[in-house]
């Protein structure tokens, strides 16, 4: 079944109003749950996808009691400094090519044990948590930047990114997925090592003859 999830539009179960569609969560390439924020005197909950019956872009319908609505857990994401003050998370980015095999390594969530920051989280930990804060970085335009408007699915697997321009991009085309930032139509580079940039000297660096030799080559391959 096919879905337009779009952030802030009202969720309704049997015609009466729950809240707002909040945030999309995408584990292993699925958009398998959101969150429904029913406002500041609620508890905002994650729902299944299969809760929902339709979502049009205009609004969610869901058939759940009162009940079933309580019985979802209530979403937490939040990081409790546990370290030093210079401690800084792992947050590691998913490609395309690890979200569509599932080939992922988990290292962004330390214990306490690791002196450093700890992650409690009501969603799994392979799972990119997408909001309206999410960037769009558009290579294929110059690394023209949008908001994240909302997804199109089909049975859980995104079609479309929806951009807050009203435009949008196949979901086919992202080289780079986290949940700060979607980058699509490029080729996305792994930035070098420390380890690789002390092999690395710069050409104003290196002896004034081995400068010279760089030139030479350079000038007879051109």
């Amino acid at each position: 079944m096919e879905y337009t999830l779009i952030f802030g539009t009202p969720v309704y179960s049997s015609e009466k109003h729950i809240g707002s569609l909040s945030r999309i969560i995408v584990d292993n390439g699925i958009a398998n749950q959101i969150t429904v924020n029913p406002g500041l005197l609620g508890t905002e909950r994650v729902v299944p996808i299969n809760a929902l019956d339709q979502a049009t872009g205009e609004t969610i319908q869901m058939n759940v009691s009162d009940d079933e609505w309580k019985a979802f857990a209530a979403y937490q994401m939040q990081q409790a400094l546990t370290g030093t003050a210079g401690d800084t998370p792992n947050l590691s980015a998913l490609t395309t090519d690890q979200v569509a095999s599932g080939g992922i390594t988990d290292s962004s969530h330390p214990t306490n044990d690791t002196g450093a920051r700890k992650t409690v989280r009501t969603v799994g930990d392979t799972s990119v948590v997408l909001t309206s804060r999410t960037c769009v970085v558009d290579e294929a335009a110059n690394n023209q930047q949008y908001r994240l408007k909302g997804l199109t699915i089909d049975t859980g697997r995104p079609q479309l990114l929806l951009l807050d321009n009203d435009n949008t991009l196949p979901f086919d085309t992202v080289t780079l997925f986290d949940e700060d930032r979607i980058h699509v139509g490029g080729e996305h580079q792994a930035p070098v090592l420390e380890s690789e940039q002390e092999s690395i000297t710069p050409i104003f660096e290196q002896p004034l003859a081995d400068r010279d030799d760089s030139y030479r080559e350079r000038g007879q391959n051109e």
